[in-house]
C-alpha cells in the first residue's frame, strides 16, 4: 500500500489559490467516468484528511484518470501527478 499526500495549496500565475486535496475531491466526484464508488470514497477521504492510502493498481488508475481527463487544468494535473510520484510505501495498513 502507498500513502499519497495531497495536502497543500498551489497558486496560479495570477495569485489565485487552490487547495489540492479539495480540488482532486471535486474532480473525482464530478467525473462521469471511472469507478464511481471508489472515486466517491476517495473524494470523501481527501476532504477529511487530504491523503489517500491505496495499492499500486489504484495508483495506476488515479494517474491514468488525471492524465486523461481533459477538464482538469494543467496547473492541477502537474501538482496531483507530482504528489502521486512522491508516494510513500506503507508497510502496516
Amino acid at each position: 500500500m502507498y500513502k499519497l499526500d495531497f495536502k497543500g495549496i498551489v497558486k496560479d500565475v495570477e495569485g489565485n489559490e487552490f487547495d489540492i486535496a479539495s480540488s482532486l475531491a471535486i474532480i473525482l466526484q464530478h467525473s462521469r467516468v471511472g469507478d464511481s464508488i471508489k472515486f466517491n470514497s476517495w473524494a470523501i477521504k481527501l476532504v477529511v484528511d487530504g491523503r489517500l492510502t491505496i495499492d499500486k493498481a489504484d495508483i495506476g488508475t488515479l494517474k491514468s484518470f488525471i492524465e486523461e481527463t481533459d477538464t482538469v487544468i494543467n496547473l492541477m494535473k502537474a501538482n496531483i501527478l507530482e504528489r502521486i510520484e512522491n508516494k510513500q510505501e506503507v508497510k502496516d495498513v
